[in-house]
């Protein structure tokens, strides 16, 4: 098998079905043929083999734990290394040509740029050349209902960037949470809390505490 007579490497998947390698050669169009010792077979059509890169991102602005989309050109089932700083990077597989999917780490909130690149069959390191930049935002507290409250009932805290709450503190008293998501936390006041006015702050897991 030989695309414009290079010979590429292919593997059988049934009778009626290969799958090209053609990741060693440049982009541009193709003419596909197909030699045994009988037959020489040309497609009549063109095999155009896209440039990859990165066109842009779902949105510029995230908080962790959301889920971003890398747009642009790529290869199902390639898989792509995703730096974010020199301290934070990650691997990521296309499910798409159109876009990959990943989720945001850990990081500060501070603004990143996104280096990509992936690698040859042959070893040759390839980076992508647009870096996109994102902007990780710190949680956010958007509304806590009620703020009047009694003993036993349940205080709902809406926001952004809330997965990681593990509880709140009232003043010096600590509730755990109940149900946590990214936009939500719940937490169950006990029954022997006492009456008064206090100031709120969060318990959270990975980094310091929301106020």
């Amino acid at each position: 098998i030989s695309l414009n007579d290079i010979p590429v490497d292919y593997t059988i998947i049934s009778d009626d079905l290969l799958n090209i390698n053609s990741n060693t050669l440049p982009h541009g169009e193709y003419t596909l043929k197909l030699k045994s010792p009988l037959y020489t077979i040309a497609a009549q059509n063109k095999i155009i083999i896209k440039p990859l890169n990165v066109t842009g991102l779902s949105h510029s602005k995230a908080f962790v734990n959301d889920k971003l989309r890398i747009l642009g050109d790529f290869i199902i089932g390639q898989n792509y290394h995703l730096r974010f700083s020199d301290m934070e990077s990650t691997w990521l597989t296309a499910s798409s040509t159109s876009a990959l999917e990943v989720v945001i780490p850990y990081l500060t909130a501070d603004k990143y740029t996104l280096k990509l690149s992936w690698q040859k069959y042959n070893g040759q390191i390839i980076d992508l050349d647009y870096q996109p930049t994102i902007q990780v935002k710190e949680a956010e507290v958007y509304v806590i209902s009620p703020k009047t409250f009694n003993a036993g009932e349940t205080i709902t805290v809406t926001g952004n960037g809330l997965f990681d709450i593990l509880g709140i503190y009232l003043d010096n008293y600590t509730i755990l949470a109940e149900q946590v998501t990214q936009n939500s936390v719940t937490f169950k006041v006990p029954y022997n809390f006492p009456p008064g006015k206090f100031k709120v702050s969060f318990l959270r897991k990975w980094r310091r505490d929301l106020k």
